[in-house]
């Protein structure tokens, strides 16, 4: 039976399936056949999968030492990337029947969307762990799937919301705006009662306060069971902890910044002007849409009332990152929530296609119907992001070569140094090379790239790593006792910085670099 459902569902969506992942090639294709690095995924090499249980992610610790175990966490860009391509794919498609959306064009335009939105760009620069994540973003709509589709699903639904967050914290959004979008969806309905949609509303709220404790309880756990403490790296430490006199401030601040998002770029996804506008085109569809299912089903004033409440929390939900993380750096990686500002156009207009309205037809669906002119606007978005998609691998292959030869460089000129020796250990005095003429040309020209990516690895924390893997060069380092003496020496002060000549010194065994001046 369960095969047959399988069956069913594929047939179903074979369509979507096929557009999402000849979109997805298109957008991520180069990055499946380069090796491409930022700065933590230069770190994780040949294997590993990041960051576990002291950030908070108790589920990927399991998960990750048990891959390790039976199979490995290799870091290869094609098998990761496309498992990462082929979880998402189902995600999209199980969306789509979580919505009951049956329009082919409709779940083909979804599908793809979803596979080229920036946040997936921003996960594939994180490839070792690339996998995972998709996971984890597969539970996060699962979660909500479960609640529909079985009469206690509840109870999975906070389980599988606590293994999410386990494997990666910023999918919790996702989880909420679907439930607010089966909300709109709902009350959008010609037999609708504003007591079901309250009702449905409290039970979600309660599924998410529960997901969210049972994360901490296992947590906890984790945490006794594996003796470990969490780091204060981007706040982890305080997870939970929302101070209730800001509350009304971060509230506001949440719901204006996604009102800006077509004007400011929003973390990638309104990066350039065609997409803002985009936006803007979608936004006003939405509304105009949503008034006329109100008006063509005569609905009541409290279905006007709920729906416009319903409507104003929704920015909230797609936003909800900034709740949850009011003091961490948020970038691209973290906001796949926004999607959903794509797919809700999509539900309007699935419904009016339901709809027995002839004048919903002869509007929306006629030869030069609205419909149409939304069709061509998603055709924009999708080249737009496939697009940028590439121009980001591509700035980040040449921020890769440009690496390799200036660290090349940096060897080449210790080991002429006079009196070189191999055995010699590595100070370098300072964090970051303040060489002037070094510049990623690039920047000036590419102001689309998405969090994750990078203009430099020269001063990353894992440039010791990007030269063991590229220049196949291990540093014998001097211990940070014997740094901080050298520190303190007077012919430091009269060193120049890199590259100019005295900026290479060998002191007894010692090789010294100054890279930087020191405060």
């Amino acid at each position: 039976m369960m095969f047959l459902n399988i069956k069913c569902f594929f047939a179903k969506y074979k369509i979507p399936l096929f557009a999402g992942f000849f979109t997805a090639l298109f957008a991520h294709l180069f990055v499946l056949v380069n090796i491409l690095h930022n700065y933590d995924n230069v770190a994780v090499l040949p294997s590993g999968y990041g960051t576990g249980i002291a950030s908070g992610r108790w589920f990927l610790t399991i998960l990750g030492d048990f891959i390790g175990k039976v199979w490995g966490n290799y870091n290869i860009s094609l098998f990761n990337g496309l498992i990462t391509i082929g979880i998402l794919l189902l995600v999209a498609c199980l969306i789509l029947d979580l919505f009951h959306v049956d329009n082919v064009w409709i779940g083909a335009i979804w599908t793809s969307v979803f596979l080229c939105f920036p946040t997936v760009t921003s996960t594939l620069f994180f490839i070792y762990t690339a996998p995972y994540y998709a996971l984890a973003i597969a539970m996060a709509v699962m979660a909500v799937w479960v609640t529909e589709r079985f009469p206690h699903g509840h109870f999975l639904s906070m389980f599988l919301q606590a293994c999410s967050l386990g494997i990666y914290q910023a999918y919790f959004p996702m989880t909420a705006t679907l439930f607010v979008l089966l909300l709109i969806s709902k009350i959008l309905e010609e037999d609708s009662s504003l007591k079901v949609i309250i009702k449905n509303g409290v039970s979600y709220l309660g599924c998410l306060a529960g997901g969210m404790l049972t994360y901490f309880g296992l947590l906890k756990v984790s945490l006794w069971y594996y003796g470990k403490e969490l780091h204060d790296y981007q706040g982890v430490d305080s997870m939970g902890k929302l101070d209730l006199q800001e509350f009304p401030a971060l509230l506001t601040k949440t719901f204006l910044q996604f009102l800006k998002m077509p004007i400011k770029n929003y973390y990638g996804v309104t990066s350039t002007n065609i997409l803002k506008f985009a936006v803007i085109f979608l936004g006003i569809f939405s509304v105009c849409a949503i008034l006329f299912l109100l008006i063509i089903n005569k609905y009541k004033w409290p279905i006007y009332m709920g729906t416009i409440g319903l409507c104003l929390i929704f920015p909230l939900a797609v936003n909800s990152i900034q709740i949850m993380c009011p003091k961490s750096y948020i970038y691209t990686l973290m906001i796949y929530a926004a999607v959903f500002i794509y797919f809700l156009p999509l539900i309007l207009i699935e419904k009016l296609w339901k709809t027995k309205s002839k004048i919903a037809h002869q509007l929306f669906y006629s030869g030069g119907g609205i419909c149409n002119i939304v069709k061509i606007v998603y055709g924009i978005i999708l080249f737009s992001y496939i697009w940028l998609s590439n121009g980001n691998y591509t700035a980040m292959y040449y921020m890769n070569r440009q690496t390799e030869n200036y660290l090349t460089m940096v060897i080449t000129r210790v080991q002429e140094t006079e009196h070189f020796n191999e055995s010699f250990q590595w100070i370098f005095i300072g964090n970051n090379f303040s060489d002037p003429n070094f510049k990623y040309s690039w920047s000036a020209y590419t102001p689309y790239l998405y969090g994750g990516n990078t203009t430099s690895l020269i001063n990353a924390y894992s440039r010791n790593s990007f030269i063991r893997n590229f220049q196949g060069y291990f540093i014998p380092l001097a211990d940070a006792e014997t740094v901080e003496e050298i520190k303190k020496m007077d012919f430091i002060k009269t060193m120049p910085c890199y590259p100019s000549d005295g900026s290479i010194k060998i002191y007894e065994d010692l090789i010294v670099i100054k890279i930087e001046e020191l405060e």
